[in-house]
């Protein structure tokens, strides 16, 4: 049973509910009505006098209720954690419906100081329709005796949920004062109730971009102007109800900036594709700038009384152009003015210049269009939407696909926004300049042609494009789950794909080159790839980093991000304040650490621009834009880097500060580019937006070449953030490498803020949604980006969820990527997700996910603790130290369950240590990679399991990629989905002796790996060599007949030996091991049938049958194979016996038989 859970962080009255099902609600009567051993106090209430206190780890109160069992109930209360509440274990507050008999419960999660907050009322409330006709409605504590727990309850209503919901009331709103000069402090009270459900969020919005929530909210106003507030109350359905109220803040001299050409008013249509503005400045303007936020040029104003500015380029559709004056004191003043540019005749998007990269292609291989767009889109990088969620502001889109047909067939390539690179020293350098691609490749051959439909608000419009011809080629295909055995993976082509790989290193160009083609060589051909840090979409790593003692983000750095400020329609903004305050807030962000330098280009001038609001920046110092090497702490001290611009003080609404940087003529990085409170006392900063464009010779600004480039990274799709990968994932093409890519993160800070409706909420957000909201749709605008950039490739694998969800997590958005990748990809790649630890098949086989994918570490995360291999029992550290025995282990619990029906990937595992994921340091001393044979080489079971070591240090330090090519060359040309592999049974004569494999279902083909399973990595370091190992193995079942046993190195995967073998009637293969220094490696090989004799006649008796044949000449034995029917292969025939003479009888076994006799020349 499970129940929805979410909190509301509100002060203020009581909700009234309807039709409340429990008596004494509110306490105010003691403990009427209530059983339990929790106790009334009055030293915290929500409403009334009283409420419950709860000091000690059993404390409880609860009520008996009969309940509907075809009704939807919700039980909500209030709590109040007192900062007294300590400890940490498992379990905490728990709000419960419990059956009456104790066989069932519904339940929320376990709250805690950790993830609720302390010292203030919040709601708590869970959802649920119930099994069992009396409940018992409890709320206490339940857990482990770590907890001191403190806390209170009060106002608990539980009632049968019904009918239409009902928006929330707002009681009472207040807002003091509502004019007045800078600074201006303003308080606002509010509260609301819910007549049917729970009030889940109260957020004020200030008009200035300052979002608080709760029921009461202070805020300074530190530039004059006319603005907004407004109160948003939303209940747990999603209903909200609004109420705004005027602020007036003045300033003496306000305003100092005034557009008044060509219009006064705040908007303005025009149908050229350039205006200037005109207006008027104050005389104590020092400087002035323009700025065109939908198309982030910019340009100086001659401060005068009376300004004109220079013609200003327009993008079709809205421009908000800003006027901005710079006072004596170092404050920024602006006017704004939005002017809409409507190119005549526009019905929709403009498409030209279309430039294709061939006239004909291979199969499966690359084709690419690009091509130049104009279109009213705010927001291109993302798709049109007609039916936008609430409260995605991201703003109007542009969707691009390209239709390409055969005339048997037709696929829809989605287009995108692409960053032209160059390639200098090893690493891509962005142009400045983009186009619109569309990257394609075709399994069919033939005349492809092409149109390109592109929709925005005004209309779709379509253009012919180029065509293309498709010529056969050799590439074996996409991958997908092998049709005919469920453990593996297959081309298109049908050969099989067995994943051998590791962390692929990422680095420069040269340097990934140069991996590649070490994969290459090796055989090694399969890696796992996070998006997350590189990701086009989002920025949970963020780019941002800091020299102060910030908290990070789990294993993520700290997001820098705040909510409480936020540009026009954001969400969130990058947050500086001083004095520095460890853990709280660091005085200094800059770029140039996380995501590597800033590539630029030579002998070019920069413009950088920072949009940002300030409030009571005091000091001698300001906001200012450095740059400089390493700069330390010392960043907020003058002298230390190089300030590029000037210094912004006191409180400023949204503004831009700018710098400008030249690059010698050798230059390709950046220095580190800070924005940092210098030698300020107080104050805090909040940054939108950070650019970096090229200055043209005429004067106008290149595109801006920085990734990352807006604090709300989730509104646009990043065209420079992902360009390394860009370069692998198309060389890995030509490879033979293939890649599994972590598409999103899970503790993703901002992704994780976002609730159900699409608000901001840090206390009920959550990264999985529900369908059709904010974060799912944004979700599917990323995803309809990944195809169109990487959909082409052979080398993409799958696409990968999250990396190491908790156990069965993320069900529903698992398959919802599941269901987007195979309805919107031309060529559908496969889906999964991950789990940190356990082997989970039930969810496996419930959602659709394409295969399973679990890691486990071996003495972390891995969950066997101990496990018998070979008839010896395993603990952690003996698996650790016999690796192949560890991914033996694995293989054969995941991969022999009868319960998996998918294929499995460990997609992280390691050696490692424990409680500490990091490698056994003793493996960096294995300097031939004895560990890493053994593990790669345990592959062989018939589990089918593959799995990626993560750390790859040892591998690279050692150059151990050879290692692989033993493995990968012996198994190439066996195709294990095709002949039914499973475990080969072998045994050994001596428990020193290991020998493991697989044979084909018809015992015609079978490899083995023998192994001296005493000369282990461990063991080597520790005392060296091991003794070498004599012995026999044996195998049963294989086809009698004539074979051949070829004998291979385990190094390097070639033939060492060849034994040509006449199996007897039994199958029985036996096999003699001398003196076996480390492992040998063995293919069985079942030959063809030796010549036929014709002429063979059969006499029927009674009891028996006769076969006579005439004699050959030679000296020879006769096989007899016999058949239920006569189109039977010779390979499933069994045989019924031997000879030397030219007759044999056979009992008559049915009333038909079906016989060939074999010849097998005597030696």
């Amino acid at each position: 049973m499970s129940a929805l859970l979410v909190v509301v962080c509100l002060l203020g009255t009581s909700p009234s509910f309807a039709q409340n099902l429990l008596g004494n609600p509110g306490f105010e009567t003691g403990l009427a009505a209530w059983d339990g051993t929790a106790i009334i106090s009055i030293q915290q209430a929500h409403s009334g006098a009283q409420s419950v206190i709860f000091d000690s780890g059993s404390d409880f109160v609860e009520q008996i209720v009969p309940v509907s069992l075809d009704s939807t109930y919700r039980l909500a209360c209030w709590l109040y954690i007192d900062s007294a509440f300590s400890g940490n274990d498992w379990g905490g507050i728990s709000i419960s419906a419990i059956h009456y008999d104790w066989s069932g419960q519904y339940q929320g999660e376990f709250l805690t100081p950790n993830n609720r907050p302390v010292g203030v009322w919040f709601q708590e409330f869970i959802e649920f329709t119930p099994t069992f006709g009396n409940l018992r409605v409890r709320i206490g504590m339940f857990g482990g005796n770590g907890w001191n727990p403190r806390f209170f309850t009060d106002d608990v209503t539980f009632n049968q949920l019904g009918g239409s919901n009902l928006p929330p009331v707002i009681s009472a709103v207040n807002a003091s004062p509502v004019s007045g000069a800078v600074p201006l402090s303003v308080t606002v009270t509010a509260s609301a109730v819910d007549p049917d459900g729970v009030v889940r969020l109260t957020r004020h919005d200030f008009g200035d971009g300052s979002t608080l929530l709760g029921s009461s909210a202070s805020h300074i106003y530190g530039a004059p102007g006319d603005y907004e507030y407004s109160l948003t109350v939303v209940d747990d359905q999603g209903a909200a109800t609004d109420t705004a109220i005027a602020i007036a803040v003045t300033e003496s001299g306000y305003p100092f900036v005034v557009i008044t050409s060509p219009t006064a008013a705040d908007t303005v249509i025009v149908s050229d594709a350039v205006i200037s503005l005109g207006g008027t400045l104050s005389s104590n303007v020092g400087s002035a700038l323009w700025y065109n936020r939908r198309t982030d040029q910019s340009g100086a104003i001659l401060p005068t009384s009376s300004f004109t500015t220079s013609e200003i380029g327009l993008a079709p559709g809205w421009n908000w152009i800003d006027v901005q004056a710079r006072l004596p004191n170092g404050t920024l003043r602006s006017d704004e003015i939005a002017v809409r540019y409507s190119p005549p005749g526009y019905s929709g998007p403009l498409l030209s210049n279309f430039v294709s990269s061939a006239a004909s292609v291979s199969q499966y291989d690359l084709w690419e269009i690009e091509f130049d767009v104009q279109s009213t889109a705010t927001a291109p990088t993302l798709p049109y939407d007609d039916d936008i969620p609430p409260n995605l502001t991201a703003g109007s889109g542009l969707t691009v696909d390209a239709v390409l047909g055969n005339g048997i067939e037709t696929l829809r390539w989605p287009a995108f926004f692409k960053a032209k690179m160059e390639r200098h020293n090893g690493k891509l350098i962005p142009t400045g300049e983009s186009v619109w691609c569309v990257r394609a490749a075709f399994k069919t051959t033939g005349l492809w042609t092409c149109t390109v439909e592109a929709r925005d608000e005004a209309g779709t419009t379509s253009t012919t494009g180029p065509s293309v011809f498709v010529v056969p080629g050799d590439n074996r295909g996409f991958l997908r789950v092998s049709d005919n055995d469920d453990r593996y993976f297959e081309f298109d082509n049908g050969e099989l794909f067995l994943p051998l790989g590791f962390g692929f290193p990422i680095g420069d160009l040269d340097a990934m080159d140069e991996e590649l083609r070490r994969w290459t060589e090796n055989g090694i051909n399969f890696s796992r790839l996070w998006l997350s840090s590189r990701s086009p979409y989002s920025d949970p790593w963020c780019s941002f980093a800091t020299h102060h003692p910030m908290t990070d983000n789990g294993y993520m750095p700290p997001p820098l991000l705040t909510t409480a400020e936020h540009f026009a329609d954001g969400d969130v903004s990058w947050a500086i304040g001083a004095p520095a305050i460890a853990g709280e807030q660091t005085p200094a962000i800059f770029r140039g650490f996380w995501d590597g330098a800033v590539p630029v280009l030579p002998n070019r001038t920069y413009r950088v621009s920072a949009r940002l609001k300030t409030a009571n920046v005091s000091g001698v110092g300001g906001v200012v834009i450095k740059v400089g090497d390493w700069l330390g702490q010392e960043v907020t001290q003058a002298g230390v880097g190089t300030a590029i611009s000037p210094y912004v003080t006191g409180s400023n609404d949204w503004c831009y500060l700018q710098g400008e940087y030249s690059t010698s003529g050798n230059q390709f990085t950046l220095p580190n580019l800070y924005i940092v409170l210098e030698n300020v006392i107080s104050g805090n900063a909040y940054i939108d937006q950070v650019t970096i464009q090229e200055i043209r010779s005429d004067g106008t600004l290149a595109e801006n070449i920085l990734s990352k480039s807006r604090a709300n990274s989730h509104y646009s799709m990043d065209p420079y953030r992902s360009f390394d990968y860009d370069y692998l994932i198309h060389a890995a093409c030509t490879s033979g490498v293939f890649l599994k890519l972590v598409v999103t993160e899970k503790d993703d800070w901002l992704l994780n803020r976002f609730d159900d409706f699409g608000f901001i909420n840090p206390f009920d957000g959550a990264f999985e949604t529900i369908r059709r909201s904010k974060s799912r749709r944004m979700m599917e605008y990323y995803w309809r980006h990944l195809i169109a950039r990487w959909g082409y490739a052979v080398s993409v694998h799958s696409w990968e969820l999250v990396n190491e969800g908790a156990p069965n997590s993320y069900a529903d958005l698992t398959n919802h990527l599941a269901e987007y990748m195979h309805s919107i990809s031309p060529y559908p790649r496969m889906v999964t997700t991950s789990f940190w630890s356990g082997w989970q098949p039930a969810y496996w086989n419930a959602t659709n996910a394409d295969y399973g994918d679990v890691h486990a570490y071996i003495m972390t995360t891995g969950w066997i603790d101990t496990v018998v291999v070979d008839g010896l029992e395993f603990n952690r550290l003996q698996l650790k130290e016999d690796p192949a025995a560890a991914i033996y282990a694995y293989a054969f619990q995941i991969g022999n369950d009868p319960a998996r029906h998918k294929p499995v990937i460990v997609g992280e595992t390691d050696l490692d240590m424990p409680g500490d994921q990091s490698p056994d340091p003793r493996l960096a001393q294995d300097f031939e990679g004895l560990w890493l044979h053994d593990f790669i080489w345990g592959h062989i079971s018939s589990g089918g399991i593959s799995a990626l070591i993560w750390n790859n240090t040892n591998i690279l330090n050692n150059n151990l990629h050879s290692q692989f090519y033993g493995f990968s060359n012996f198994m190439q040309t066996i195709q294990l989905h095709e002949r039914g592999y499973d475990d080969i049974g072998a045994t050994t004569s001596t428990s020193n002796l290991r020998a493991w494999g697989q044979r084909d279902s018809m015992g015609e083909h079978a490899h083995i790996w023998i192994k001296n399973r005493q000369q282990t990595w461990a063991r080597v370091l520790a005392s060296g060599p091991a003794e070498t190992v004599s012995g026999a193995i044996d195998v049963q079942n294989l086809r009698p007949g004539p074979a051949t046993l070829v004998w291979h190195n385990t190094l390097t995967g070639s033939e060492i030996g060849v034994d040509t073998l006449d199996l007897a009637n039994d199958g029985h293969l036996h096999i003699t091991i001398s003196d076996l220094q480390d492992d040998i490696a063995l293919k069985f090989t079942s030959l063809p049938l030796r010549p036929i004799i014709h002429g063979v006649t059969i006499a029927v008796e009674p009891s028996h049958v006769i076969l006579r044949w005439p004699a050959v000449g030679i000296p020879c034995v006769y096989r007899i194979w016999k058949a239920a029917s006569d189109d039977t292969p010779f390979e499933a025939m069994t045989l019924a016996g031997t000879t030397t003479s030219v007759s044999w009888q056979d009992s008559l076994d049915s009333s038909k038989e079906f016989y060939v006799v074999e010849c097998v020349p005597l030696e």
